[in-house]
């Protein structure tokens, strides 16, 4: 009994369930190790590890909070155009539908794809190139306002920040 005692006042006790990382190389990275502690007959604490894999579950978002916020804006801008894309496109304007594909790309991008970068890069290019081809004769107000908005995204997009982290960590 007083084996057991000074056993519970140990702090290796008090620990029942901790986690951490492998120490053998040889298993897989990703698999995190739960050590659990339980008391013997004699009252001798046994560990035991139970591996938890973590590449199953996939973790896709919407926005990626971990982000520069100049990605996270751009994100949100282009989920905006392509909703606004979209009431264009369902009230008869065929070529928003560009807009609706930055929906896709925002997607993308929130998921760290490589792929979706460029491509968003590339669809407010020529958004913002087909935006000035129709305001050609009549300069509006409203125009001004909606190409400012394609700049402010591609200035997120290509902003240092942004370039930086998709370099790092975008696949």
């Amino acid at each position: 009994m007083a084996e057991w005692l000074e056993l519970a006042r140990s702090s290796e006790l008090r620990t029942l369930v901790g986690l951490g990382w492998p120490e053998d190389e040889s298993k897989s990275s990703s698999a995190l190790w739960i050590t659990r502690m339980t008391l013997t007959a004699w009252g001798v604490a046994e560990k035991r590890l139970i591996a938890a894999t973590m590449d199953k579950v996939e973790q896709r978002k919407w926005i990626d909070r971990s982000q520069p916020q100049t990605l996270q804006g751009a994100v949100m801008l282009s989920y905006m155009f392509a909703v606004f894309g979209l009431l264009d496109v369902l009230l008869g304007a065929s070529i928003f539908i560009i807009q609706v594909a930055l929906g896709a790309t925002a997607y993308g991008i929130a998921n760290e794809k490589r792929w979706a970068y460029y491509s968003t890069i590339a669809l407010v290019g020529i958004l913002a190139l087909l935006w000035l081809a129709s305001m050609a004769g009549s300069v509006t107000v409203t125009g001004l306002i909606q190409l400012l908005f394609y700049g402010v995204l591609f200035a997120m997009l290509v902003h240092p920040q942004s370039r930086a982290y998709q370099k790092i960590w975008f696949k």
